[in-house]
């Protein structure tokens, strides 16, 4: 007999009588160990005694398998019924099986979640009505097939929810196959593939700037030309003056676009000329990357609060799954955007420093460490490989008043100093923009410059300094 709750026992045949050759292989080890044999260094003598073993057992398996037959067979004994009828039926077969005998029942109480979803105080109001008492057992078709419909319909809800989920997983999973095959190309593909993105990043961070200050269908007096190109002194380090771009109320769009992206790819041949192919697509890899999986994480947490608390728009009439691939859709635009412009911004502005050593036989190796890391050493055939590592505005001051021996001693391109990223990550392209004095929004600036406070900083929680009798943050703050 076997009692079971809420599982179904898939997977196990209860063979009548026992397992003979489990228990030949026990029975086998036991008589070894007994004679200080060890069956796994002594196989000859262990399929000897399984073999005698095994006799013995398929005679008392067969002995007792006749009386358990004889007895009935297994019998199942559950004590409630599953929500799907899936479960039921796979218990219900651990009985009667290889043409044994066997039977089943199922024990069901008024109180259980299947029930209580149906009309079963019906059924106990028929009780108190006869005064029949409470282990009296009900036995009757209806109750059977009122417990198959409330199994019906709990399967449909189960199924209903599940398609659900998938549907609003679905949106993810496109947004993540589009992620994950450019990760891909980066990662694996060749540099002709790896520059055409970086150049695709490129124009579309300046058309982006561009939608933005400059739209479609406003006159050209109305754009906000100064700001653009303070955004885009950001993004890559402008040549072009505003000023060389003529009368502004002669200017489109397409002219201003055509302006702007050649002087960007200037700038980013100029780039390449100074570092090297090879090592510039080193740099996007890097660079595209840290981005995109820095971007990519902070979009599954957004997502995650999104499905969250979308279910709330279906009380004012929306349907929550179409709300959720609106949202979803502009939010993984943002996020391509965002990884787009901070890329650009590090394709121009990431300190670059080239070294170069001569080992102990007097050969020229090369090293580049991206990010702080090797990629390995190169002979003289290979070109020039450049160190991309981040330190404070500090420290490579200090480097330079002390001598300077980090950077005096390498060779070819050095930078400004730079700033620190926080907790040890790359800085912003605007951090790296001012460092190297090519942001438009701190030229004019003295160098070191200070912003110096000399009143006492308010708190949040005190009194507001107007005079109002509010808290500072319910105020002013």
């Amino acid at each position: 007999m076997t009692v079971a709750t809420n599982m179904a026992g898939r997977g196990v045949d209860i063979m009548l009588g026992g397992n003979p050759e489990a228990q030949a292989d026990e029975l086998a080890r036991k008589r070894l160990a007994g004679e200080g044999v060890d069956p796994d260094e002594d196989p000859e003598a262990y399929t000897e005694a399984f073999g005698a073993a095994l006799e013995e057992t398929q005679q008392s398996c067969k002995v007792e398998g006749d009386q358990v037959r004889e007895a009935g067979g297994v019998y199942v004994c559950g004590t409630e019924r599953h929500e799907s009828r899936r479960i039921d039926d796979q218990l219900r077969g651990r009985s009667g099986r290889q043409g044994d005998p066997g039977a089943s029942r199922f024990y069901l109480s008024l109180e259980d979640d299947l029930l209580r979803l149906f009309n079963a105080s019906a059924v106990e109001s028929i009780m108190e009505r006869f005064n029949l008492p409470e282990d009296q057992p009900i036995e009757a078709k209806m109750v059977t097939k009122a417990v198959q419909r409330a199994q019906t319909q709990v399967e449909s809800r189960n199924f209903e929810r599940r398609k659900q989920v998938l549907k609003y997983d679905n949106v993810l999973n496109d947004q993540r196959q589009v992620i994950y095959q450019q990760r891909n190309t980066v990662l694996e593909g060749p540099d002709e593939e790896v520059g055409e993105i970086a150049e695709d990043f490129i124009e579309d961070a300046i058309r982006g700037h561009i939608d933005t200050y400059a739209p479609e269908g406003v006159l050209p007096e109305e754009w906000d030309l100064d700001e653009l190109f303070t955004v885009l002194g950001r993004v890559y380090p402008v040549t072009v003056a505003l000023e060389d771009l003529g009368p502004v109320r002669d200017l489109s769009r397409e002219q201003l676009a055509e302006t702007l992206l050649a002087d960007a790819f200037d700038r980013y041949s100029a780039r390449e000329e100074e570092l090297g192919a090879d090592v510039l697509r080193k740099v996007e890899r890097r660079v595209i990357l840290s981005v995109v999986d820095r971007n990519w994480r902070d979009h599954l947490y957004e997502m995650d609060h999104l499905r969250d608390g979308i279910g709330l728009r279906a009380v004012g009439q929306r349907d929550p799954l179409i709300e959720y691939q609106k949202e979803a859709f502009a939010a993984f635009n943002s996020m391509m955007s965002r990884i787009k412009e901070e890329s650009t911004g590090y394709f121009f502005f990431l300190p670059v420093r080239v070294e170069q050593e001569e080992d102990e036989h007097g050969r020229t190796r090369r090293r580049a460490l991206i990010g702080g890391r090797s990629t390995g050493d190169q002979q003289d055939a290979e070109p020039a490989e450049r160190n991309l590592d981040y330190t404070s505005a500090e420290s490579a001051g200090t480097g330079a008043a002390g001598g300077g021996s980090g950077v005096a001693a390498s060779t070819g391109v050095t930078t400004a100093p730079r700033p620190v990223g926080v907790g040890g990550a790359p800085p912003s392209p605007r951090s790296l923009a001012r460092a190297t004095g090519q942001d438009p929004s701190s030229r004019g600036r003295a160098s070191g410059q200070q912003t110096v406070r000399h009143d006492r900083k308010v708190g949040r929680n005190e009194p507001c300094p107007c005079g109002s009798g509010k808290k500072y943050k319910n105020c002013h703050g």
